[in-house]
């Protein structure tokens, strides 16, 4: 190159943008925080669909329990018109027992006027009569009743709603915090692409300037438009994958009333070097996993809503027998005629009712085994189907931190030969195509370094949510 060209060639690479003191400074907004995202996670439509399934469970579970309720019962009545002229009435409470299916029941009746034969337990004293009644079943009902199987169903459903919830937290939080870096990332490859087109622009500048003074091909002038024109596509694709991640963030960033809060790319934060974070094997890993994951725990709920259906049909398929034991006593005033009715009574019996082929029994029971084994087969890939999520999430975090590695030294390296080609362009040994070109692969090395570092922060993210839940 001759020294004609030289001089003015150097002062067009040198050149850069205005300086900062010199260019008006809007006021830069707030960076964004990830405890941000993921304090608005909190207020995610799906989160709450899930809190309403739980409320939903919650309920079921309520009205379950309500069958083991006592029960407060009354009645009056008479028979105004005929031969037997009669007033009856009574009070009583009755329970079903959780245990062993039995039922209590107790009160006061009275019955006072003309009573006929066949009606004789109707009648009592003037004070009326104290009853108590006891129902225990042997066989049929005591091992495990509807009641008792629905409440046991309730409580597992709700808990599995629970895991649920918890399920739907834990991979929201691992979801929102993989957008919150991606969007970084790509922020940062926009600054990165904006830096590129504003080195351009000046130096464009000054190229013209040299140009029109006849120190410069009007042919370097050309290669050099191309260049600027390139890196504005370049920043318009940047500007649409920046404003993309924006959009994915904002599914997770709510604001205070559970609307998607779109940010600007100012607010971005720069990327840092992930710390060495050592993990489980993958063995390991899967275990704790299964164990921790609220999936084991939805699982383990299906496996007792199965149990409880077992055991209930089982007990169904049983003999009803029932021992019912009976005490009353009535009050007499001193103007009753009837001593017979002074009397205390106790009374026992037993009922039997026996289906003689139980085929409904033995069919539900044959119904429920097959029901357990199929959650038990469903339990067991589950617990399968998280353990290669575990081994696979450790390979990709595997390979993403070994290519960061190599990411930080493809940076240094790039940045080198940037700064010699235009060491070289200087010197005239080189060309503008050379720089441009070196400048880019640069500039692709930042943005791939970002990139990986979002990705490892992700999947950081992910493994903590699967075994560190």
């Amino acid at each position: 190159m001759s020294a004609r060209l030289l001089i003015p060639l150097l002062v067009l690479a040198l050149a850069g943008p205005a300086p900062a003191w010199a260019q008006p400074r809007p006021e830069a907004p707030p960076l964004l925080t990830l405890t941000e995202v993921l304090a608005s996670v909190q207020r995610n439509p799906k989160l709450i669909a899930a809190d309403a399934e739980l409320a939903e469970a919650a309920g079921l579970r309520m009205s379950a329990d309500g069958a083991f309720d006592p029960s407060l019962n009354a009645f009056v009545g008479g028979r105004p018109l005929g031969y037997y002229d009669q007033v009856v009435g009574g009070a009583s409470m009755s329970w079903q027992s959780p245990l062993w299916g039995m039922a209590l029941e107790g009160g006061w009746r009275v019955g006072q006027g003309d009573f006929a034969s066949y009606e004789g337990k109707r009648e009592t004293l003037g004070g009326g009569e104290l009853f108590v009644g006891l129902t225990v079943p042997l066989l049929y009902g005591g091992p495990m009743d509807a009641e008792r199987a629905g409440r046991l169903r309730a409580q597992a459903l709700e808990q599995g709603a629970g895991a649920d919830r918890d399920i739907v937290l834990l991979d929201l939080r691992a979801a929102a915090e993989a957008a919150y870096w991606s969007w970084a990332a790509k922020a940062t490859g926009r600054r990165v692409a904006r830096e590129l087109l504003d080195l351009a622009l000046a130096r464009e500048t000054g190229l013209r300037r040299t140009i029109e003074a006849g120190a410069a091909a009007k042919i370097d002038g050309l290669e050099y438009r191309r260049s600027v024109l390139s890196r504005r596509g370049k920043l318009a694709d940047a500007e649409a994958k920046e404003r993309m991640a924006a959009a994915k963030l904002a599914l997770y960033l709510r604001d205070a009333d559970g609307r998607p809060r779109v940010v600007r790319w100012e607010e971005a934060p720069s990327l840092p070097e992930p710390s060495i974070a050592p993990r489980l094997a993958p063995e390991d890993a899967a275990q704790v996993a299964w164990a921790a994951r609220p999936e084991g725990a939805r699982w383990r709920a299906e496996q007792e809503v199965a149990d409880a259906s077992r055991r209930l049909a089982r007990a169904s398929a049983l003999p009803k027998l029932d021992l019912k034991v009976g005490a009353s006593a009535d009050l007499p005033r001193q103007s009753d005629p009837s001593p017979s009715l002074a009397q205390p009574t106790l009374d026992a019996r037993i009922d039997l009712a026996w289906p003689t082929a139980m085929r409904a029994g033995r069919g539900k029971v044959a119904q429920a085994r097959s029901k357990v084994a199929q959650v038990d087969a469903k339990a067991a890939y589950a617990r399968d189907e998280l353990a290669a999520r575990v081994r696979s999430l450790a390979a990709q975090l595997d390979a993403s931190e070994q290519r960061l590695v190599w990411a930080a030294e493809t940076v240094q390296v790039t940045e080198a030969l940037a700064d010699a080609e235009r060491a070289r362009f200087s010197a005239g040994d080189s060309d503008l195509l050379f720089v441009n070109l070196r400048e880019q692969t640069a500039a692709s090395a930042r943005e791939e370094q970002a990139q990986l570092r979002a990705d490892v922060f992700g999947l950081r993210a992910a493994w903590a949510a699967l075994v560190r839940p």
